[in-house]
C-alpha cells in the first residue's frame, strides 16, 4: 500500500496530529482487530487472587517478639535500602557530570557532597539496627518495595541519554521520598525511647532537608528564563 505523504517531523515521531492520514489508518486497523471490549479477564483475576490469598510476603519481617520493633526494623531496613540506591543515584550522576563538563551547578563537588553524607546515612541506619539486635542485610518487606520503587528513578539517572535536568526531576522525586521517611523513623525511634538513635537520625534528617532544598534550587535555575 502506498503510504500518503505528510510532513513528518525529523525529531519526536510519537505525536498522530501532524499525520491526520495515517492516524485513520491507524485507528482503522485498532478497530478491525482488536478484541471486543467486554473481553472476559475473570480468568486472570481468578489467578491473581490465588496468589493474593496465598499471603506471600514481599521480604523477611525480622524475629523479634515484639510487633513494634518489628515494624521499626522494617522501616530501617527500607531506609537502609532507599540510601544504598541513594548513593548508586548520585555516582551515577557525578560520573554524568564529569561527562558533560562545564561550569554549570551542580558542580561535581555539589554531587559529591550529597553522595557522601548519603553513605554516612547508610552506616547510620546499619548501626542502629545491629544496636536494636537486627540484621542490616536481610531484606525486609518494606526494604523489598523500596528497592523496587526506586529502580525507576536508577534507570532515568544511569541512561546515557538523559540530561542533567532531567535527571535532576527523578532525583527530586526520590528526595521528597526519603526525607518524609526519615522523619517517620524519628517519630518511631522517639516512641520506642531510643533517645540516643534519635540524635543521629535528626541530624540525617536535616541533613536530607539540605539536599531537597538543593535540588529544588537546581530545578528553579534550570526553569528560569535566559536574561
Amino acid at each position: 500500500m502506498k503510504r500518503p505523504q505528510t510532513n513528518l517531523p525529523e525529531g519526536n515521531r510519537t505525536g498522530m496530529a501532524v499525520a491526520p492520514d495515517l492516524a485513520k489508518e491507524l485507528l482503522d486497523g485498532v478497530n478491525r482487530f482488536s478484541p471486543e471490549p467486554d473481553l472476559d479477564t475473570s480468568a486472570a483475576a481468578a489467578v491473581r487472587a490465588t496468589y493474593v490469598a496465598e499471603g506471600v510476603a514481599t521480604g523477611s519481617l525480622p524475629a523479634t517478639d515484639d510487633p513494634s520493633m518489628a515494624q521499626l526494623l522494617d522501616k530501617l531496613g527500607a531506609r537502609l535500602a532507599f540510601e544504598r540506591s541513594g548513593v548508586r543515584l548520585y555516582d551515577a550522576l557525578i560520573q554524568k557530570r564529569q561527562a558533560i563538563k562545564g561550569a554549570a551547578k551542580p558542580t561535581v563537588a555539589d554531587l559529591q557532597h550529597i553522595r557522601d553524607e548519603e553513605h554516612e546515612h547508610m552506616s547510620i541506619l546499619e548501626e542502629c539496627i545491629l544496636d536494636l539486635g537486627g540484621d542490616p542485610t536481610v531484606v525486609t518487606p518494606a526494604a523489598d518495595i523500596t528497592a523496587t520503587m526506586t529502580s525507576g528513578v536508577l534507570k532515568v539517572v544511569s541512561d546515557p541519554r538523559t540530561t542533567i535536568p532531567q535527571c535532576l526531576d527523578a532525583i527530586l522525586a526520590a528526595e521528597l521520598i526519603d526525607n518524609d521517611c526519615w522523619g517517620v523513623l524519628v517519630s518511631m525511634l522517639r516512641e520506642q525511647g531510643e533517645d540516643e538513635a534519635v540524635s543521629d537520625f535528626e541530624e540525617a534528617l536535616l541533613e536530607e532537608q539540605e539536599h531537597l532544598k538543593m535540588v529544588r534550587g537546581w530545578i528553579l535555575a534550570e526553569s528560569a528564563p535566559a536574561a
